[in-house]
């Protein structure tokens, strides 16, 4: 499939219902329109049959240039859906800072200034440091119009050129241990993790310092863990992590705005301990879960499916059936629509694996048929 058909195919029907609008706004569209119709129906289609839909004769050339307008348009009302919708969200830092070049080009150098503020604070949130890398070079060079303090401008931005440097320098890092893993996997070799990291480390002079970031080392981890976790190295793996978290931890290395992080370790700790049977320690994990966010926020994470359904094995592994189903029905009667269907049907599943462990032998068959008839498309 080629990059047109396969943007068209990105698109949700709102989307291309309103990219059909933009398009009638323009001249002599009706060909435009006629293309994105016929390639929204079928992205798959020859193009001999499509130029013999909109030509006639056919025309591969006015074909092709169509394809080109189309793509340029296209490419055009996704980015301004970029820039129309980070106004309306007020964290969306490209988008800010595309409408903060708008304004410097129309001279409209308050409203700049507003917007490169708005974009630098989203960006500072988030750790966007190429990003920041752009908003102070704007701020620089338009200084005096912008009515900045210079000096500042320039502190703020040397702070962020060193952070600036040492992401490139750690994400080049984990892209070689990636691909070493990776390389690893595919000859069947089994890679000690930590020799792997401590060689690319010094390889490129990451210092014990510079590599105690969170988001950083739970990657690390994340990806070492998915090597290791193929060949059922859950001990290498409980030591690992293990020690990485504790390191961290003794730092002081998560702040507030890295409680996802902390909180993905903590599941990683709690669910290896549980691979190795472990159960007492798994559980002093896994309840560790429900201190580090504040409830509401961690009822709408990614882990908290993941929390309840490991809460449930323990309980079930630990010989408390019963405490792993009522914790499991409790969870599926909830309405937490933070739990995707997929998450749903595995407690659904896990729940049937319950019951079998219990004396009444009906109960999972009647879980199973409920599993069945959800499952249905």
């Amino acid at each position: 499939m080629k990059f047109l058909e396969q943007t068209i195919t990105l698109l949700d029907q709102k989307e291309r219902d309103d990219f059909i609008k933009e398009l009638k706004k323009q001249q002599d569209s009706r060909k435009d329109v006629e293309l994105f119709i016929l390639l929204s129906k079928n992205p798959h289609a020859k193009a001999s049959e499509i130029v013999g839909k909109l030509y006639r004769p056919a025309n591969m050339n006015a074909y092709h240039s169509l394809r080109k307008r189309l793509m340029l348009l296209l490419t055009g009302f996704i980015s301004m859906r970029g820039i129309r919708d980070s106004v309306y969200r007020e964290d969306y830092a490209p988008g800010l800072l595309a409408v903060a070049r708008f304004m410097l080009e129309r001279r409209e150098y308050n409203m700049a200034g507003f917007y490169l503020r708005k974009a630098e604070k989203a960006s500072q949130r988030d750790e966007n440091h190429d990003i920041l890398e752009s908003i102070y070079n704007l701020q620089i060079a338009y200084a005096e119009q912008l009515e900045n303090n210079l000096n500042l401008v320039l502190k703020k931005w040397k702070a962020n050129q060193e952070k600036y440097l040492l992401r490139q320098k750690l994400d080049i890092a984990y892209a070689v241990i990636r691909e070493q893993l990776s390389e690893a996997r595919r000859h069947g070799d089994i890679l000690d993790p930590d020799q792997v990291i401590n060689t690319v480390f010094r390889e490129f002079d990451i210092s014990a310092h510079e590599a105690n970031n969170p988001s950083f080392m739970f990657r690390i981890v994340s990806l070492t863990r998915s090597a290791i976790v193929s060949s059922k190295g859950y001990y290498v793996l409980e030591s690992m992590v293990l020690r990485i978290y504790n390191r961290l931890k003794k730092a002081g290395a998560f702040g507030k705005k890295d409680g996802h992080f902390e909180l993905g370790f903590v599941y990683m700790i709690a669910h290896v301990l549980y691979r190795n049977r472990k159960f007492s320690d798994a559980s002093i994990w896994v309840n560790r879960m429900n201190e580090i966010l504040p409830p509401v926020q961690f009822r709408a994470s990614f882990y908290y499916a993941k929390y309840i359904q490991l809460s449930a094995a323990i309980a079930g592994f630990s010989g408390e059936n019963k405490s792993a189903i009522e914790l499991i029905n409790k969870t599926l009667k909830s309405p937490n629509r933070h739990i995707s269907n997929e998450e749903r049907l595995n407690m659904q599943l896990n729940l049937a694996v319950y019951f079998f462990n219990l004396p009444n032998t009906k109960k999972p068959t009647k879980s199973f048929e409920i599993l069945a008839i959800q499952m249905r498309f």
